[in-house]
This record gives structure tokens, C-alpha cells and sequence, in this order.
């Protein structure tokens, strides 16, 4: 009896001081079902952004919570997401230390993991000014139209009997940008082709991926409780280091392949892929540029630029197969400013408004991170009235902000529209499936090149429909990394929002017809000349950011958010997904309008819209993902006919984790467009 009563005294106890400590501090409102050692914890559900943005729903934008013994903070709204990465941006610049980092960032020492410092603003320097400037994307271009190509190529010859071919879009969406990132960091092709390496270095490289993937996102729960890593309950401690091994002897001998291949050759005769690049800078400061940095560039690359394109892509072709009139828009804008005479270039597309609206669209929807990679403040600070200690991570729900019906009309409903008019989200962070800020996603012009280039290129070449009478099944799946698999996720968001929109589909069309026709295909200079793909591809990344919450920061000192105080060594989580969903930032946000980043007051300023995060962490391949996506979208739009495989919608429910891909793949259903036939046929 005595030792119940002692218990009972400890948990009031407990309660009651947490209770006055919270008050006096002023820290931001907390649920308050937080249990000793695991926290809040327990409240978690897949898909974890949409559990975050319902909590955040019922107790506020600014939000304190603890995973396990590590302080939180959850931000869910424009205003509180500008005052993290604006008048806080160098305090949540940090990111907080994690098992994944240490092992798979050569211990925090990446462009992702390292702590904000002189090193990380050198690694964002060379990421941004060596490797993904505008000079560099254009020097790799013909890669990234080479394997457009090589998928419309095998997508024709599939269906040349002029039947419907079945066509399993994320594995095809995948294939495309890993071999796009791996031809632009190494040289080489690793699926498909008569260029691919010898089997057993394919082998080991699809090994590789395959175990980073499953790993990078798996959860350690020792990370939240620490003592656990002591006990050996987790044995995912060996399991990422054995994938280090591998991973660093792999591309160590990659790296001595270029090396050699340097010091026997002539400088004109040397290629230049990424890895010449930091070979050439090491070279004339070899102190700096040692293998490992070279090395840790190259990881960032293959895992930041590859599944997330291919996710975008997907999305979208879902989206364009449940809306099929947003398919039959989008080729007809491909139609009329393309034609049939050739196929979709990235120069092509600021000629396709309504393509670029359904890629936006997409993003918004689904944006290929719901949650932006987790900051850390370094020193306490102030967020949205409240302190916020020094070492909290920050977690920012761009999903929530997205889909929010108090930001977007409709949230819920495909509309690339909403990216085209002149009201549409351009003020306040209410669009942000890059992120924002100084660790917002530097790869975010590439990604919108990718995507708009491939779903243009299919939409113009290739009739397409759903396979079967349901529409495309959206759920979300359990996605494998945080930076891995989103241009291939954005990709197949964008599809599946297409196909759930025929009319934004079409109208994708229409302006690749008219802007590039039938005589020549896609390419990235022609993206410019293409709006609506574009809108497609930011209202994809709007509704399913790739990342639904933005990798986590971490507090490096107190500061105030929102009127209330942050301790310093407090995660930052922002919810991106809540914010693009959020009706009272964006009209309808569950509709589907790439029509909304066509207008002249679209979603361009301001945190309602960050798909690639912001600020300092925000990502620097979102260039790079977006000519990916836009590239790859815009050339299945040019070239095929989509339809739904069957009536039914195509399922657009989500997958759990930290990031967002569909819970059931794309499938669907594609033919030639007849207008296209002898240009595909010449491939």
C-alpha cells in the first residue's frame, strides 16, 4: 500500500512540477498526455505528418512536444515557419545529432548532418556554385534528355501494337532519376540500356541502394530515449555501419577509377561528371577536398536527387489519371505550343504554364518531404511569443500548411489552376515543398526541370488512363529516405493527380502542342515557355510534399517563437504539409488547381509554400528536382495518352514515415499519341 502511495505521489509530483515549469518558462502549449520517458511518443500514428497536423489542429500552430527526453518544436503555420527561418534562421540552422547521421554522414561531417559553420557554408557554396548552378545543370542536359528519351523509347516500343501497355510508373519514375543522378555524379548507368556497367558493379550498387533506402529512413528509437542504445535492443547501430562499409568502398573506387583515368588522359579528353568537378578542386586545394568531403557530396546527390523526382512524378501522373481533364488541358497546351513535329525540351517549358501549375499542384498535395528535415536551435530563442530552448529540434509541417482549407480553397481537390490565376498563393509561407531558408533544398531548380521535362514528355507522346474503373488509389506508403526517393515520389504524385484530373491533363497537352508540337520533343530550355507544367508539378509538391515535415533543426540557443520561449538544444519540426493544406492559406486546398501558380499573386513569396524547406537548411537540389520532374513530366505528357486502368479513382492515399510516398504504386494505362508516332518511332 505504502509503495502505491508513493508512486501515485510521484506522478502528481511529476505533472505538477512539469506544469509550473511550463508556465513560468512560457513555453508553447504542449498535449498533454506526455508520459514519463517516452513523451508524446505514444501519440503517433503513420502517416506521421497528418497525425502531427490533427494535433496541431486541436491545440495550435506552435506546438512544444517531447520525443522522448528530446524537446520538440512544431510549427504548422506561415507566420510561425517565416519567424523560425527569418528572424531565427542562423539560431534553427542547426541539425540535431541522430544514429543516421553519425554512420551514414560520415559522423555529421555531410551537406545534410554537418552543423551550421564555416564547413557547412563551404558545402553549400560548392553544392550550389560547383555542382548545381545553372551553368552545371545545362552542361548535364543531354544526360537528362537522354533518359527521357530512353523511357518514351522503351514506354513505344511496349505498346507499338497500338493496344494499351501497362505501365508500373514507380519503378519507371525510380529507374529514370537514379540513372539521371548517377550519370551526372560518376558517368555510368546502372538500369537499362546497352551503356550499363558490368553486372557485378550493377549488382553491388543496387545492393547498396536498396539497403540505403530501407535504412536511412528506419526510426531509432534511441535517438528519442537514449539509454536504449545501451541496453542492445536497437541493433540498427551495426546494421548502418556494415551499409557504411559498402557505401564508402563503393564509391572509393569510384572515385580512384576518375582518378586514374585524370592522371592518363589530357585535360580535353577528361569527362565531366560531378565527381571530375571535386576531383579538380581537390586538386588545387587538397587539404579541404579530401576524399571523404568528395565522397559525402556524392552520397547527398544520389539520396537527395533521385527517389524524391521519382515520387513527384508519380504523384503526379495519380493526380492527372483521377482528374483527367487536367491531363486533356495539359496536352493540349503541349499540342499547341509544341506540336507534333518534335518532342518536349526543358526550353520548352516556360512556354507550358499549366504543365508547371500541375507539377506546383502536385508538390502542393504531395509534396515530396511533408515534414522538412528536422533543424536545431542553437541558442534559446523567441516563436510566436513563446521561448524555444537552446537545443530544440524544429519540425515544420509543410503538408499541413498545404493541404490547410484555411490557406487554400479546396485543398483536397486537384486544381493546377490555383497556380495560374492571379490571386493564386504567391504572399506568405504557404507553399514550400523545397523548404525555405538557409537549408532549403539547393536541388529545387533541377527537380522542377526533371519532373516538368518527364510528365511533359509523357503527356505529349502517350494517351494514358487509369487501369481499371477506380480511380487511382492515393494512399501514402511508408516512404524508405527522407531525400532519396522524391523526385521519383513527386513524379508519381504528379501522375496520379493528373489521371484523378483529366482536365488538367489535357490542359498540359494543349500547351505542349502549341508551344513545342509534334516535331520535336520536350527539352529543359523549353520549360521556361511552359507555365501550366510547372504549376502542375508546384501544385503536386504543394499537396504531397515530398517531405510533409521538413527535416528536423535543433535549437543551438533560446529564443521566442511565436511569443513564446524555445530552449536552446530544442528539435524544430515544420509541418509542410499542414501549411499547403491549410484552407485558411490556400483555397480548396484539397483540389487539385496548378491554376493557382499561374497567377500574378500566386504562391511565390512568403512560407505557405516550401516543398524544398527554407533558409539555410533548405535544399540545394531543389533546382535540379525540378527541371528532373518537369523534364520527365512533360515529356509523358507530349508523347502518350494516360488513362486511369479502370473507373475508379486513382488511390492517393499516403504511406507513413517522415516522408511521403504512395501507399499503393501508380498503374496505368498508356498508347502513342497519334501525332506523336513518327518522332517516337525515330528514338
Amino acid at each position: 500500500m505504502e509503495t502505491i502511495y508513493y508512486f501515485l505521489l510521484f506522478i502528481i509530483l511529476y505533472f505538477l512540477t512539469k506544469h509550473l515549469l511550463q508556465k513560468y518558462q512560457k513555453l508553447p502549449p504542449s498535449p498533454s498526455l506526455s508520459l514519463p520517458i517516452v513523451g508524446h511518443l505514444h501519440l503517433f500514428k503513420k502517416p506521421i505528418h497528418r497525425t502531427l497536423a490533427a494535433i496541431a489542429k486541436h491545440h495550435g500552430p506552435v506546438l512544444f512536444l517531447k520525443f522522448g527526453s528530446r524537446p520538440v518544436l512544431l510549427v504548422s503555420s506561415p507566420s510561425a515557419v517565416e519567424e523560425c527561418f527569418t528572424k531565427n534562421d542562423i539560431v534553427f540552422a542547426n541539425r540535431p545529432k541522430l544514429l543516421a547521421g553519425k554512420h551514414l554522414g560520415y559522423d555529421y561531417t555531410t551537406l545534410v548532418w554537418a552543423s551550421y559553420g564555416p564547413h557547412w557554408r563551404n558545402l553549400r557554396r560548392i553544392a550550389s556554385v560547383e555542382i548545381l548552378s545553372t551553368h552545371r545543370l545545362e552542361m548535364f542536359n543531354l544526360i537528362r534528355v537522354d533518359e527521357v528519351r530512353s523511357l518514351l523509347s522503351r514506354l513505344y516500343k511496349g505498346s507499338k501494337d497500338g493496344d494499351f501497355h501497362m505501365v508500373d510508373m514507380k519503378l519507371a519514375f525510380f529507374e529514370l532519376t537514379l540513372n539521371n543522378m548517377v550519370r551526372m555524379i560518376g558517368g555510368k548507368r546502372y538500369y537499362h540500356g546497352n551503356n550499363m556497367v558490368e553486372l557485378e558493379e550493377t549488382r553491388k550498387f543496387k545492393e547498396i541502394v536498396t539497403d540505403t533506402f530501407q535504412l536511412s529512413g528506419a526510426t531509432n528509437i534511441g535517438d528519442f530515449v537514449p539509454f536504449l542504445n545501451y541496453v542492445g535492443i536497437n541493433r540498427l547501430d551495426k546494421r548502418l555501419k556494415d551499409l557504411q562499409q559498402k557505401r564508402d568502398t563503393f564509391l572509393q573506387d569510384l572515385v580512384e577509377e576518375h582518378r586514374r583515368v585524370r592522371r592518363d588522359s589530357c585535360s580535353q579528353q577528361r569527362s565531366k561528371t560531378m565527381i571530375d568537378v571535386l576531383l579538380s578542386l581537390q586538386e588545387t586545394e587538397s587539404e579541404y577536398y579530401t576524399d571523404e568531403i568528395i565522397k559525402g557530396l556524392m552520397l547527398v546527390m544520389l539520396t537527395a536527387g533521385s527517389d524524391t523526382s521519382a515520387g513527384t512524378m508519380e504523384w503526379a501522373m495519380s493526380l492527372l489519371l483521377n482528374n483527367p481533364e487536367a491531363l486533356n488541358k495539359a496536352q493540349s497546351e503541349l499540342d499547341t505550343h509544341i506540336g507534333p513535329d518534335k518532342l518536349i525540351e526543358e526550353s520548352d517549358l516556360n512556354k507550358l504554364p499549366y504543365l508547371q501549375a500541375i507539377v506546383k499542384e502536385t508538390l502542393r498535395i504531395c509534396p515530396a518531404a511533408p515534414l522538412i528535415p528536422a533543424h536545431e536551435s542553437s541558442k534559446q530563442c523567441t516563436v510566436g511569443g513563446f521561448r524555444v530552448p537552446s537545443g530544440t529540434m524544429l519540425l515544420v509541417n509543410v503538408w499541413a500548411i498545404q493541404n490547410d482549407p484555411m490557406l487554400w480553397a479546396d485543398p483536397t481537390k486537384f486544381k493546377p489552376e490555383r497556380f495560374l490565376c492571379p490571386e493564386g498563393p504567391r504572399d506568405g509561407f504557404v507553399f514550400m515543398p523545397f523548404g525555405f531558408g538557409r537549408r532549403g533544398c539547393p536541388g529545387e531548380g533541377l527537380a522542377m526541370r526533371v519532373v516538368s521535362l518527364v510528365i511533359g514528355s509523357l503527356i505529349q507522346c502517350f494517351e494514358w488512363e487509369r487501369d481499371g474503373e477506380e480511380m487511382v488509389d492515393m494512399s501514402e506508403g511508408v516512404m524508405l529516405t527522407a531525400g532519396s526517393d522524391t523526385s521519383a515520389g513527386t513524379m508519381e504524385w504528379a501522375m496520379s493527380l493528373l489521371l484523378n484530373n483529366p482536365e488538367a491533363l489535357n490542359k498540359a497537352q494543349s500547351e505542349l502542342d502549341t508551344h513545342i508540337g509534334p516535331d520535336k520533343l520536350i527539352e529543359e530550355s523549353d520549360l521556361n515557355k511552359l507555365p501550366y507544367l510547372q504549376a502542375i508539378v508546384k501544385e503536386t509538391l504543394r499537396i504531397c510534399p515530398a517531405a510533409p515535415l521538413i527535416p528536423a533543426h535543433e535549437s543551438s540557443k533560446q529564443c521566442t517563437v511565436g511569443g513564446f520561449r524555445v530552449p536552446s538544444g530544442t528539435m524544430l519540426l515544420v509541418n509542410v504539409w499542414a501549411i499547403q493544406n491549410d484552407p485558411m492559406l490556400w483555397a480548396d486546398p484539397t483540389k487539385f488547381k496548378p491554376e493557382r501558380f499561374l497567377c500574378p499573386e500566386g504562391p511565390r513569396d512568403g512560407f505557405v509554400f516550401m516543398p524544398f524547406g527554407f533558409g539555410r537548411r533548405g535544399c540545394p537540389g531543389e533546382g535540379l528536382a525540378m527541371r528532373v520532374v518537369s523534364l520527365v513530366l512533360g515529356s509523358l505528357i507530349q508523347c502518350f495518352e494516360w488513362e486511369r486502368d479502370g473507373e475508379e479513382m486513382v488511390d492517393m492515399s499516403e504511406g507513413g514515415g517522415l516522408t511521403m510516398p504512395k501507399a499503393r504504386p501508380l498503374f496505368a494505362k498508356c498508347w502513342p499519341r497519334p501525332a506523336m508516332v513518327n518522332l517516337l518511332s525515330q528514338l
